[in-house]
């Protein structure tokens, strides 16, 4: 409980450093920033993870581990940003870090 507690609040703190939210798909920013998202794969099966900006993939990751992967890329601002998961597994999350 400790654990997830201190983790938790790191991420807050992170976030109101680096102004970093959560975002749902669709999301248009207003500034140009990072776009991260994360998946985890379940029993070790592949997953397909990608991430648009204006309808364009702009990181893609595929990846078959229990861990899970992370991508990121730059986006301009006024795109809408999508993310997409195939395979066996699923979204942990989606994030936007302004410039």
């Amino acid at each position: 409980m400790a654990y997830w507690l201190s983790h938790q609040i790191a991420d807050k703190v992170i976030g109101t450093k680096w102004n970093v939210f959560d975002i749902p798909n669709g999301y248009v920013p207003s500034r140009a920033g990072n776009v991260i998202a994360r998946s985890t794969a379940w029993g070790n099966r592949w997953v397909d993870l990608h991430v648009l900006s204006g309808g364009m993939i702009v990181a893609r990751k595929q990846h078959g581990d229990n861990w899970g992967a992370t991508v990121n890329a730059f986006v301009p601002a006024g795109e809408a940003l999508t993310v997409g998961v195939s395979g066996d597994g699923g979204l942990e999350w989606f994030k936007f870090m302004e410039f």
